[in-house]
């Protein structure tokens, strides 16, 4: 906030806990005040209402901060294979089917079929790229895409690609594409 010139604001800190049935303890009396039930919050609301009476921003200000914040925003993307040193042969490659839970499915006539169960679906390599994010990393290319959701057809690979309209740098073999928005609609 300072970095962009925004005036000191009070910060406050509260963790909610949606499950009321969460017993919290702590011997620290600060921690108390500080993590609450989800049905504590109105109460915790009116608290700071009364704290922080006088307005210090205006309807201007606050759209300007919240536009700043949407713009700041970037999306948590682990890299588990790097911390846990898993190497990257050691995953299950290949598209999984949400139906019969195996990583059979194949694509055939511009769907997704389960070799097993024979359940059908035409945006499985979705969740397949949202999870090479979370485990590999938030850029892929054609080759790359091919090898994890097991596709044969560099053509086809470059179809599900460009319909998923991605931002992407480079040409032809160097094309790469950014799977950030992929991870942004998994954690909306």
């Amino acid at each position: 906030m300072k970095s962009k010139k925004i005036i000191n604001i009070p910060v406050e800190t509260l963790v909610v806990s949606a499950n009321s049935s969460t017993i919290i303890r702590a011997e620290n009396r600060n921690i108390n005040r500080k993590v609450i039930r989800k049905d504590s919050i109105l109460i915790k609301i009116g608290e700071l209402k009364e704290k922080y009476k006088k307005k210090i921003l205006s309807t201007r200000d606050m759209k300007r901060i919240s536009t700043l914040l949407l713009d700041e925003h970037t999306p948590y993307i682990p890299k588990l294979l790097e911390s846990y040193g898993i190497p990257i042969n050691a995953l299950q490659k290949g598209v999984y089917c949400h139906k019969c839970y195996a990583f059979s499915m194949e694509r055939r006539l511009r769907k997704w079929i389960c070799r097993i169960c024979l359940h059908s679906s035409h945006d499985a390599h979705i969740s397949a790229l949202q999870d090479y994010v979370c485990l590999v990393k938030p850029t892929i290319t054609n080759s790359e895409f091919r090898q994890f959701l097991q596709l044969k057809s560099p053509s086809s690979a470059k179809k599900l690609l460009t319909s998923l309209k991605l931002n992407h740098s480079g040409h032809t073999k160097g094309r790469v594409y950014s799977l950030r928005s992929i991870i942004e609609d998994r954690t909306k």
